[in-house]
């Protein structure tokens, strides 16, 4: 069960690479890649300091959900993007055709969502190192999952949020609000034995996440 939550990411995202990254943009999607998990080693680091302000002991459900989303979903949401940053620019379109609009949105999703799948890949080893002693169904089954959402959710939501109008912006920050809220909340059901809840809320999460970055990402270089 260790090596789902080793390799799990790995296999995801080696498929989506092969299936929907471009040919002209494999060399890109690699260096991507590559700088991502040079950048995982600060993001484990800082995120280990945040979870440490909340004591494992301390069990309701409103400290649960803060310690798990200081400890694992907000660090791993929006620290690699400190990363990327230092890479490359935040491209906002403006005074271009549409279709080159959409091109270059098409490549920077992907190009993020490879920096994104690179940084957080080697955090599952670290994950797993760290939960060795006391591992749980949650931390072995559900952790991969919500990884996997984060990877590949929130290069969409930041891309889209960053080139949207408003009313786009609203909606997107508030699906990815909603999402990443109910991501804190399986460690807590698992706890109490709400077995069913805590299972279903990773996966259908990912569903969702898959019906809006995929199509995304499957854009070709010439679409318009």
């Amino acid at each position: 069960m260790f090596l789902f939550l080793i390799f799990g990411m790995a296999l995801a995202f080696a498929w989506l690479y092969l299936v929907t990254y471009p040919v002209p943009e494999h060399h890109e999607a690699r260096r991507a890649v590559l700088r991502g998990a040079i950048a995982s080693l600060p993001v484990w680091y800082i995120a280990r300091f945040f979870g440490s302000l909340f004591l494992p002991d301390w069990d309701s459900l409103v400290i649960s959900a803060l310690r798990e989303a200081l400890d694992r979903v907000l660090p791993y949401s929006f620290l690699p993007l400190a990363g990327y940053a230092l890479f490359w620019r935040f491209d906002r379109p403006s005074g271009e055709d549409k279709a080159e609009g959409k091109v270059k949105h098409a490549r920077s999703i992907r190009r993020l969502t490879a920096f994104y799948a690179g940084c957080i890949t080697p955090l599952g080893i670290g994950e797993m190192a760290r939960i060795m002693p006391n591992s749980d169904l949650q931390t072995i089954l559900l952790l991969p999952l919500t990884l996997s959402c984060i990877a590949l959710g929130l290069p969409y939501a930041i891309l889209r949020w960053q080139t949207g109008k408003l009313p786009i912006r609203l909606a997107v920050g508030l699906v990815s609000g909603i999402i990443l809220g109910l991501l804190t909340l399986p460690a807590w059901l698992m706890s109490v034995r709400y077995w069913l809840p805590a299972l279903a809320i990773p996966p259908a999460c990912l569903a969702i996440v898959l019906l809006f970055a995929l199509p995304a990402l499957r854009a070709a270089p010439t679409e318009a």
